[in-house]
């Protein structure tokens, strides 16, 4: 059984250890040299060359 200070501290320092392995996961990933980029249109494929249409009237606004 735990105390609310020692699991409070536990999810603390897990809080910390997966922020320190985002941080590593992005260092890697911007240390490699050989990444592949897309355009947009590579990605998007047609809808990248049709500007979207936005509806006014669509009851988000």
């Amino acid at each position: 059984m735990l105390t609310q200070q020692q699991y409070e501290s536990l999810n603390k320092e897990i809080e910390e250890l997966y922020s320190r392995l985002d941080d590593l996961t992005v260092e890697m990933r911007l240390s490699n040299k050989n990444v592949r980029t897309y355009t947009d249109s590579e990605v998007c494929g047609e809808r990248e060359t049709h500007p979207a249409t936005i509806d006014e009237m669509d009851g988000w606004g």
